[in-house]
């Protein structure tokens, strides 16, 4: 299973700083200022990845929600190991708010409920969809917050091994 997950609109001064850091401790240490100010951030906890994954799959299936294939996992890697450090730039924000606002709850819903449910049972873990739709909407309005305010969305999650 995976661990916890974060996103983080970052903005200019930020991103720089972390374009500018040499090695992985560097990053990490920029991400622990982040998580003490705790500013535009929203958690996905240990659903980030189940989260990421269906919108994956929404991305391959359809061309115009492409942009959800970085919907939380970024689209440029900073670092990996334990604690994986992705990044979002202004553009590619913008592109993934357009795509998670066009699929919307209730397009994430579906999608989920469809990889919770085993072949020919009446349906899945309410709780967990419920939670994960949650966490879903969370996600979409920072994406929505970032894009508008011309930020970078920044992910840190524990590794999925």
């Amino acid at each position: 299973m995976s661990g916890s997950g974060v996103l983080f609109a970052i903005d200019d001064e930020t991103l720089g700083r972390l374009g500018e850091a040499e090695a992985d401790d560097e990053i990490l240490e920029l991400v622990s200022e982040l998580e003490e100010r705790w500013e535009r951030a929203c958690e996905l906890d240990d659903g980030w990845a189940a989260i990421a994954e269906t919108c994956r799959d929404a991305a391959a299936r359809d061309a115009r929600l492409a942009a959800l294939e970085h919907a939380v996992v970024g689209e440029t890697l900073l670092t990996e190991g334990e604690v994986v450090v992705t990044v979002n730039a202004e553009d590619r924000t913008l592109l993934v708010a357009a795509a998670l606002e066009r699929w919307g709850a209730s397009g994430f819903r579906a999608a989920y409920a469809a990889r919770i449910r085993g072949e020919g049972e009446p349906s899945g873990d309410e709780d967990e969809l419920d939670w994960c739709t949650e966490r879903f909407e969370r996600m979409r309005a920072l994406h929505a917050e970032a894009a508008q305010a011309g930020r970078a969305v920044l992910f840190v999650g524990a590794s999925v091994g």
